[in-house]
Protein backbone atom coordinates (compact mmCIF):
# COMPACT_ATOMS: atom_id res chain seq x y z
CA UNK A 1 0.00 0.00 0.00
CA UNK A 2 1.09 3.37 -0.78
CA UNK A 3 0.20 6.19 0.79
CA UNK A 4 1.00 9.93 -0.57
CA UNK A 5 1.56 12.40 2.09
CA UNK A 6 1.20 16.18 1.23
CA UNK A 7 3.44 18.82 2.75
CA UNK A 8 2.27 21.92 3.48
CA UNK A 9 3.28 23.26 -0.04
CA UNK A 10 4.38 20.25 -1.90
CA UNK A 11 4.63 23.23 -4.90
CA UNK A 12 7.37 24.46 -2.72
CA UNK A 13 8.42 21.28 -0.25
CA UNK A 14 8.22 18.19 -2.69
CA UNK A 15 5.65 15.45 -1.16
CA UNK A 16 6.17 12.29 0.85
CA UNK A 17 5.16 8.81 -0.13
CA UNK A 18 4.82 6.13 2.70
CA UNK A 19 4.84 1.95 1.42
CA UNK A 20 3.36 -0.17 4.24
CA UNK A 21 6.05 -3.34 3.29
CA UNK A 22 5.25 -5.00 6.32
CA UNK A 23 2.37 -4.76 8.92
CA UNK A 24 4.29 -2.52 11.18
CA UNK A 25 6.80 -1.66 8.65
CA UNK A 26 6.74 1.72 6.40
CA UNK A 27 9.31 3.49 4.49
CA UNK A 28 9.05 6.98 3.55
CA UNK A 29 10.19 8.57 0.64
CA UNK A 30 10.31 12.12 -0.61
CA UNK A 31 9.56 13.09 -4.06
CA UNK A 32 10.88 16.45 -5.10
CA UNK A 33 9.09 19.43 -6.22
CA UNK A 34 9.43 20.49 -9.28
CA UNK A 35 11.40 23.80 -8.80
CA UNK A 36 14.48 21.65 -7.64
CA UNK A 37 13.86 19.54 -10.44
CA UNK A 38 14.58 22.34 -13.37
CA UNK A 39 16.98 23.80 -10.60
CA UNK A 40 18.49 20.15 -11.00
CA UNK A 41 18.45 20.33 -14.88
CA UNK A 42 16.08 17.07 -14.64
CA UNK A 43 12.57 16.74 -15.59
CA UNK A 44 9.87 18.19 -13.62
CA UNK A 45 7.33 15.89 -15.39
CA UNK A 46 9.06 12.34 -14.14
CA UNK A 47 9.45 13.82 -10.22
CA UNK A 48 8.20 9.95 -9.30
CA UNK A 49 11.52 8.50 -11.24
CA UNK A 50 13.46 10.43 -8.66
CA UNK A 51 12.16 9.72 -5.17
CA UNK A 52 14.90 8.61 -2.82
CA UNK A 53 13.84 7.29 0.65
CA UNK A 54 13.79 9.29 3.91
CA UNK A 55 12.76 7.02 6.75
CA UNK A 56 12.03 3.33 7.65
CA UNK A 57 9.96 3.25 10.89
CA UNK A 58 10.09 -0.70 11.90
CA UNK A 59 8.15 -1.28 14.74
CA UNK A 60 8.31 -5.30 14.51
CA UNK A 61 12.14 -4.98 15.24
CA UNK A 62 11.95 -2.10 16.99
CA UNK A 63 14.48 0.48 15.28
CA UNK A 64 14.16 3.84 13.02
CA UNK A 65 16.54 4.64 10.44
CA UNK A 66 16.63 7.91 9.08
CA UNK A 67 18.69 8.55 5.68
CA UNK A 68 19.47 12.03 5.33
CA UNK A 69 19.33 13.46 1.80
CA UNK A 70 20.33 16.98 0.28
CA UNK A 71 16.85 18.43 -1.17
CA UNK A 72 18.19 22.04 -2.77
CA UNK A 73 18.42 21.54 -6.44
CA UNK A 74 20.93 23.82 -6.57
CA UNK A 75 23.76 21.67 -5.06
CA UNK A 76 25.52 18.97 -6.69
CA UNK A 77 24.84 16.34 -4.26
CA UNK A 78 20.80 16.82 -5.12
CA UNK A 79 18.78 13.42 -3.90
CA UNK A 80 21.97 12.05 -2.79
CA UNK A 81 23.46 11.36 1.10
CA UNK A 82 23.85 14.96 2.69
CA UNK A 83 27.23 13.51 4.59
CA UNK A 84 30.18 11.75 3.19
CA UNK A 85 30.55 9.45 6.19
CA UNK A 86 26.82 9.48 7.30
CA UNK A 87 24.72 7.41 4.84
CA UNK A 88 22.03 6.67 7.17
CA UNK A 89 21.17 7.09 11.22
CA UNK A 90 19.48 4.05 13.29
CA UNK A 91 17.79 4.50 16.34
CA UNK A 92 16.58 1.98 18.85
CA UNK A 93 15.65 4.19 21.42
CA UNK A 94 12.58 6.69 20.03
CA UNK A 95 12.12 7.90 23.41
CA UNK A 96 15.14 10.08 23.29
CA UNK A 97 13.45 12.54 20.43
CA UNK A 98 9.93 11.02 20.56
CA UNK A 99 8.60 10.47 24.06
CA UNK A 100 6.08 8.03 24.44
CA UNK A 101 6.40 6.23 20.53
CA UNK A 102 5.02 2.53 21.08
CA UNK A 103 6.42 0.82 17.80
CA UNK A 104 3.21 1.14 15.94
CA UNK A 105 4.54 2.55 12.27
CA UNK A 106 1.75 4.81 11.23
CA UNK A 107 -0.10 4.45 7.98
CA UNK A 108 -2.25 7.66 8.15
CA UNK A 109 -0.90 11.28 7.05
CA UNK A 110 -0.99 12.77 10.62
CA UNK A 111 1.25 9.97 12.17
CA UNK A 112 3.65 10.14 9.63
CA UNK A 113 3.98 13.86 10.11
CA UNK A 114 4.12 13.47 14.22
CA UNK A 115 7.25 11.18 13.55
CA UNK A 116 9.06 13.59 11.24
CA UNK A 117 8.16 16.17 13.40
CA UNK A 118 9.35 14.93 16.26
CA UNK A 119 12.13 14.03 14.75
CA UNK A 120 12.96 17.55 13.58
CA UNK A 121 11.36 19.16 16.40
CA UNK A 122 10.28 21.89 13.80
CA UNK A 123 9.36 20.54 10.69
CA UNK A 124 10.16 18.33 8.23
CA UNK A 125 13.14 20.69 6.73
CA UNK A 126 15.21 19.52 10.02
CA UNK A 127 15.09 15.44 9.10
CA UNK A 128 16.94 16.80 5.75
CA UNK A 129 19.40 18.53 7.16
CA UNK A 130 18.03 21.75 8.05
CA UNK A 131 18.67 22.99 11.41
CA UNK A 132 15.92 25.30 12.39
CA UNK A 133 15.92 25.45 16.48
CA UNK A 134 17.75 23.90 18.97
CA UNK A 135 15.81 21.18 20.77
CA UNK A 136 17.81 21.66 23.87
CA UNK A 137 19.58 24.29 25.74
CA UNK A 138 22.69 22.70 28.01
CA UNK A 139 24.50 24.98 30.10
CA UNK A 140 27.79 24.13 31.73
CA UNK A 141 26.41 22.80 34.76
CA UNK A 142 24.28 20.27 33.48
CA UNK A 143 26.61 19.02 30.72
CA UNK A 144 28.15 15.90 33.25
CA UNK A 145 24.57 15.04 34.03
CA UNK A 146 23.73 14.67 30.33
CA UNK A 147 26.81 12.51 30.10
CA UNK A 148 25.33 10.64 32.71
CA UNK A 149 21.73 10.27 31.36
CA UNK A 150 22.84 8.74 28.52
CA UNK A 151 25.48 6.76 30.11
CA UNK A 152 22.51 5.33 31.90
CA UNK A 153 19.74 5.40 29.52
CA UNK A 154 17.93 8.23 31.59
CA UNK A 155 16.35 9.99 29.17
CA UNK A 156 13.14 10.91 30.87
CA UNK A 157 13.67 14.83 31.60
CA UNK A 158 10.96 14.80 34.17
CA UNK A 159 11.99 12.20 36.22
CA UNK A 160 15.30 12.93 38.04
CA UNK A 161 15.61 10.17 40.34
CA UNK A 162 16.82 7.04 37.47
CA UNK A 163 19.96 9.73 36.56
CA UNK A 164 21.32 9.06 40.29
CA UNK A 165 20.24 5.68 40.54
CA UNK A 166 22.95 2.92 41.49
CA UNK A 167 23.60 1.16 38.00
CA UNK A 168 26.30 -1.53 37.83
CA UNK A 169 28.64 -0.42 34.92
CA UNK A 170 28.09 -3.71 32.65
CA UNK A 171 24.55 -2.67 32.58
CA UNK A 172 24.76 0.82 31.14
CA UNK A 173 23.20 0.70 27.92
CA UNK A 174 25.96 3.39 26.71
CA UNK A 175 29.74 2.89 28.36
CA UNK A 176 31.87 5.92 28.72
CA UNK A 177 34.64 3.65 27.30
CA UNK A 178 32.48 4.27 24.04
CA UNK A 179 32.14 8.35 24.21
CA UNK A 180 33.70 10.92 22.97
CA UNK A 181 33.62 14.18 24.34
CA UNK A 182 34.60 17.46 21.97
CA UNK A 183 35.03 20.58 23.78
CA UNK A 184 36.85 24.14 22.86
CA UNK A 185 36.68 26.06 26.27
CA UNK A 186 37.14 26.19 29.77
CA UNK A 187 32.88 25.05 30.64
CA UNK A 188 33.74 22.01 29.02
CA UNK A 189 36.31 21.25 31.63
CA UNK A 190 34.41 18.80 34.21
CA UNK A 191 33.02 16.79 30.61
CA UNK A 192 36.92 16.70 29.53
CA UNK A 193 37.93 15.35 33.14
CA UNK A 194 34.71 12.92 33.61
CA UNK A 195 35.48 11.13 30.15
CA UNK A 196 38.66 10.77 30.27
CA UNK A 197 38.75 9.27 33.17
CA UNK A 198 35.89 6.74 32.72
CA UNK A 199 38.17 5.54 29.67
CA UNK A 200 36.55 7.28 27.25
CA UNK A 201 38.46 10.16 24.64
CA UNK A 202 38.14 13.82 25.69
CA UNK A 203 39.39 15.92 22.38
CA UNK A 204 39.85 20.20 22.82
CA UNK A 205 39.46 21.48 19.57
CA UNK A 206 40.34 25.13 18.63
CA UNK A 207 39.42 27.55 15.84
CA UNK A 208 42.92 27.99 13.77
CA UNK A 209 44.32 31.65 13.50
CA UNK A 210 42.88 32.68 16.31
CA UNK A 211 45.37 34.39 18.92
CA UNK A 212 45.58 32.53 21.71
CA UNK A 213 42.98 29.30 20.53
CA UNK A 214 45.67 26.84 20.43
CA UNK A 215 47.72 27.90 23.44
CA UNK A 216 44.56 27.26 25.32
CA UNK A 217 43.38 24.21 23.92
CA UNK A 218 47.30 22.97 24.64
CA UNK A 219 47.23 23.71 28.16
CA UNK A 220 44.20 21.21 28.72
CA UNK A 221 46.80 18.56 27.33
CA UNK A 222 49.22 19.88 29.57
CA UNK A 223 46.93 19.69 32.35
CA UNK A 224 46.19 16.15 31.63
CA UNK A 225 42.89 17.08 31.01
CA UNK A 226 42.06 15.72 27.28
CA UNK A 227 43.71 12.99 25.53
CA UNK A 228 44.18 15.32 22.52
CA UNK A 229 44.12 18.63 20.59
CA UNK A 230 43.20 19.38 17.08
CA UNK A 231 41.73 22.38 14.92
CA UNK A 232 37.65 22.76 14.52
CA UNK A 233 38.04 21.24 11.10
CA UNK A 234 35.37 18.57 10.89
CA UNK A 235 35.61 17.82 7.69
CA UNK A 236 36.30 14.82 5.97
CA UNK A 237 40.29 13.59 6.48
CA UNK A 238 40.92 16.45 8.93
CA UNK A 239 43.07 15.36 12.66
CA UNK A 240 39.82 15.63 14.46
CA UNK A 241 38.08 13.06 11.51
CA UNK A 242 41.10 10.61 12.11
CA UNK A 243 41.35 10.88 15.85
CA UNK A 244 37.54 10.09 16.06
CA UNK A 245 37.58 7.62 13.40
CA UNK A 246 40.61 5.78 14.95
CA UNK A 247 38.66 5.56 18.03
CA UNK A 248 35.58 4.11 16.52
CA UNK A 249 37.82 1.42 14.82
CA UNK A 250 39.35 0.71 18.35
CA UNK A 251 35.73 0.70 20.30
CA UNK A 252 35.11 -1.89 17.01
CA UNK A 253 37.86 -3.95 18.24
CA UNK A 254 37.05 -4.14 21.72
CA UNK A 255 33.99 -4.78 21.60
CA UNK A 256 32.15 -6.54 18.31
CA UNK A 257 32.17 -10.09 17.14
CA UNK A 258 34.50 -10.29 14.30
CA UNK A 259 32.00 -10.16 11.39
CA UNK A 260 30.88 -7.28 12.19
CA UNK A 261 34.02 -5.19 13.76
CA UNK A 262 35.71 -6.00 9.99
CA UNK A 263 32.66 -4.77 8.24
CA UNK A 264 33.27 -1.54 10.43
CA UNK A 265 37.09 -0.97 10.03
CA UNK A 266 36.81 -1.86 6.37
CA UNK A 267 34.14 0.89 6.00
CA UNK A 268 36.30 3.43 8.24
CA UNK A 269 39.33 2.66 5.85
CA UNK A 270 37.57 3.49 2.47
Amino acid sequence: MVLVVRQRDPVQDGTLEVDEVHPNFVEVYFVPPERSLISARLDPTRAENYRVKLLDINGQQRFLTIHPISTFGDRPDFLNPKYDQVKRITLDRTDIIIPGFDWAAPTEPEGVLDVLEALSKKDQDAVNGVATWPALAVNYTTKTQYLFRINKGAFDLSDNSKVNQFVEKRDRPVPFENMVFIGDGSTDIPCFRLVKEQGGLSVAVFKPNTKGARNEANNYFKEGRVHCIAPANYTNGSKLDRIVKANISAIAARTLPGAARGRLLRSHRA
